[in-house]
């Protein structure tokens, strides 16, 4: 009796696992730093600086494009990446950011509510 060779058949190469299509167009980063959100970051970062020069409150003034000066208390980001809130007294306006024409820093009058800025800095450092 002889014995016979048989081939054992070798299973198939593996394929690399591929993800789905993915579309940029859908997708959003889960950390992003919009421009009205860098410019606030300025603008907090400018007033603490002053009122840290002078001693005192800082009072901001910020002009819209169709001439109007408002006396700001408040400010943040939003709502969206191209809008800022300002707020103006008891009400909160929301101004698309290429619409502020000027900014403007002074020490604080005596009784004139002052801007609120933030305590620290912005950023991880």
């Amino acid at each position: 009796m002889r014995a016979a060779l048989h081939e054992v058949p070798l299973p198939p190469p593996e394929q690399p696992e591929r993800e789905p299509r993915r579309d940029p167009a859908y997708e959003q980063g889960a950390i992003g730093v919009s421009p009205a959100s860098a410019w606030v970051a300025d603008v907090h970062r400018n007033a603490r600086d002053l009122s840290l020069r002078i001693g005192g409150p800082v009072r901001l003034e910020v002009e819209i494009e169709d001439g109007r000066r408002l006396v700001v208390t408040a400010l943040r980001a939003g709502p969206g990446n191209t809008f800022v809130t300002l707020g103006v007294g008891e009400r909160d306006f929301s101004v698309r950011l290429d619409r502020v024409n000027a900014v403007d820093f002074a020490s604080a009058d005596e009784g004139a509510a002052p801007f609120r800025t933030r305590e620290r800095g912005v950023g991880f450092g």
